[in-house]
């Protein structure tokens, strides 16, 4: 096999020509390089997850996120401009042990995160949090931002926020949010405007995606307060949370986002840093529906292979993978997520051999994403070999060409047939 490599090698050292082949977009993906910060890791830490050497799969460290003090803990990483069309491929290892395993919603994982595409400038967001403490109490106020689409802006999110640090003051209310534009003046572009639909659990209203700060939420409620509309309110609970929509919007045009806020005398919205209010964020192209998590959402990939919970085996790695085709029409810059998440409680999960691939391209493998395929890439070959029908190891994704869950000779010779040697600077 050597002397293989090293003749092909030779013979392609002159043909440097950029490949369109399979790439590792997740750098450090096993979580070695060394260092106290998250930074060096080339990953970027939230919830204080880091390194441990406690169990290990490929290399001398995995990532350990533990969920025994914050509600989310996990590490994410940019990587890769992908279009319509894209398959990605993700595939990770995680370790429960068995004295701290998932319990009741406490679910870990993989995520696929979708972002504008890099070189993409994106309008700042605009807000008018102008509901607070000034406001009088048991009467609905309504609150209003108008601007103008920008310039190429076809899309917008439209957010319903209370930004709130205190852990004390009483909960502010929304309800009939209506986002109009000047070319049709008098159709409110949001579904369910008044939180009628749905549920008042964890993202229970249809249309809206709920974000929350850890013991926080944006939450159907029908009994509180008498509403405006109809029967319903959204109550915001604990600290900053809030609900998002996407709309469609035509650049130029006139955009009025209104909601109506409240405050009970019972509990008042007293804290004189609380705000809350509308606020939109425009977006750069339009990016899929639905990211790829760890709970259930419009994406039917969500909360499938992606996750380890109350009934994964224990003490032993297991596979979480991803594998989501590019919508059409859709372009974004790619996230990569792990996480352990809807705590506190005892439950450690470890990851590691994440890998990121696309992969329906055709020339070969480009293990370090350099656009090339050189001998640092039939090296990785030569350690990601398996054989048929074994165990997939780290970096496998990158020479599974024809995805059978293995890399043998097929795999092998389909990379070592499109070798071109090192670029030229």
């Amino acid at each position: 096999m050597k002397r293989i490599l090293f003749t092909s090698s030779l013979f392609a050292l002159f043909l440097c020509v950029p490949a369109d082949a399979r790439q590792q977009f997740l750098k450090n993906g096993s979580f070695d390089i060394p260092g106290p910060e998250a930074t060096t890791l080339r990953w970027n830490a939230f919830g204080g997850a880091g390194q441990s050497t406690d169990y290990l799969f490929d290399g001398s460290f995995s990532a350990l996120t533990s969920v025994r003090v914050n509600a989310f803990v996990g590490m994410y990483q940019d990587t890769y401009d992908a279009v319509a069309g894209n398959e990605v491929q993700m595939k990770a290892m995680a370790y429960v042990p068995a004295d701290a395993a998932p319990t009741g919603n406490i679910v870990a994982g993989i995520k696929l995160e979708f972002f504008p595409p890099t070189g993409v400038e994106t309008p700042p967001p605009e807000e008018n949090l102008a509901f607070d403490a000034d406001d009088p109490v048991d009467t609905w106020v309504p609150v209003t931002l108008i601007t103008t689409v920008p310039p190429g802006i076809e899309i917008a999110k439209v957010v319903v926020i209370s930004f709130d640090e205190s852990t004390t003051n009483g909960n502010a209310y929304a309800d009939l949010v209506s986002a109009e534009l000047s070319s049709n003046p008098g159709l409110n572009l949001l579904q369910n405007p008044s939180f009628e639909i749905g549920g008042s659990g964890n993202d229970g209203m249809p249309n809206w995606d709920e974000f929350a700060s850890p013991f926080s939420g944006a939450r159907k409620n029908c009994f509180d307060v008498t509403a405006f509309d109809q029967d319903c309110t959204t109550k915001f609970i604990g600290q900053t949370a809030g609900l998002i929509q996407e709309i469609e919007v035509v650049p130029g045009d006139t955009l009025t986002i209104t909601g109506y806020f409240f405050s009970r005398s019972a509990a008042p919205y007293a804290d004189e840093n609380a705000r809350a209010g509308v606020k939109v964020e425009w977006v750069a192209g339009r990016l899929p529906e639905f990211q790829v998590d760890i709970v259930p959402n419009g994406n039917p990939a969500s909360a499938t292979t992606n996750i380890v919970n109350s009934g994964t085996p224990t003490n032993q790695w297991v596979p979480v993978t991803i594998n989501y085709t590019m919508p059409a029409q859709t372009a974004s810059r790619l996230r990569g997520t792990i996480i352990n998440g809807f705590g506190p409680g005892t439950c450690d999960v470890y990851f590691d051999a994440f890998e990121m691939v696309i992969a329906n391209v055709f020339d070969g493998s480009d293990v370090d994403a350099d656009n090339d395929e050189d001998l640092l890439d039939i090296a990785s070959l030569q350690t990601s070999f398996n054989g048929s029908n074994n165990p997939m190891k780290f970096l496998g994704l990158v020479y599974d060409h024809d995805e059978d869950g293995d890399v043998d000779s097929s795999d092998s010779n389909f990379t070592l047939d499109r070798m071109v040697g090192p670029a030229l600077p």
